[in-house]
């Protein structure tokens, strides 16, 4: 099994007896390992999203991989796929879609270093949040603050609706 470095300090590891899992059956071959002093004896998602969750000191999240790309990369491609959308829908005003610092209620989103995009689609609204510094990848109207309250929408609601856009 091929292991990355995602640790923040060198010669820092998670102890204990790593797994793998049989590609044909999918099926537990070593079940057992260590984090501190947390004893996982299984390997599932829900152990795994713990171990890195109580290491988020340590680890460098943004590297691990499912061995064909880092949340990093697809954090990015998640990224420019979306400006992509945005400023498209915003060029041919195919929907309403517009960028602000501020939530609806007037509160800077996330202490300020974020804003929000916003996209009213016909089947309901989509947003995400981005990191101030990527301001200027989407090139959409700016407003003081997001035009429309929080509608409730889920991630799987986003992905309806997107899912949805042209049937």
């Amino acid at each position: 099994m091929k292991l990355l470095n995602i640790f923040k300090k060198p010669k820092q590891s998670i102890s204990g007896t790593f797994f793998s899992l049989s590609r044909e059956s999918n099926r537990e071959i070593e079940t057992t390992f260590l984090s501190g002093s947390k004893i996982y004896n299984s390997v599932n998602a829900e152990n795994i999203n713990s171990l890195i969750k109580d290491n988020q000191e340590t680890l460098e999240v943004e590297n691990i991989s499912d061995g064909y790309h880092t949340f990093k990369e697809l954090y990015e491609f998640r990224k420019i796929y979306n400006a992509t959308l945005f400023n498209m829908a915003f060029k041919s005003a195919r929907w309403d879609v517009h960028k602000s610092k501020k939530h609806f209620d007037g509160e800077p989103c996330f202490g300020g270093n974020y804003f929000i995009v916003v996209a009213m689609l016909p089947s309901g609204q989509i947003t995400n949040h981005y990191p101030i510094e990527d301001w200027d990848l989407f090139k959409i109207s700016a407003t003081d603050k997001a035009k429309y309250p929080y509608d409730g929408h889920t991630a799987q609601d986003t992905l309806t609706r997107l899912k949805n856009l042209d049937q």
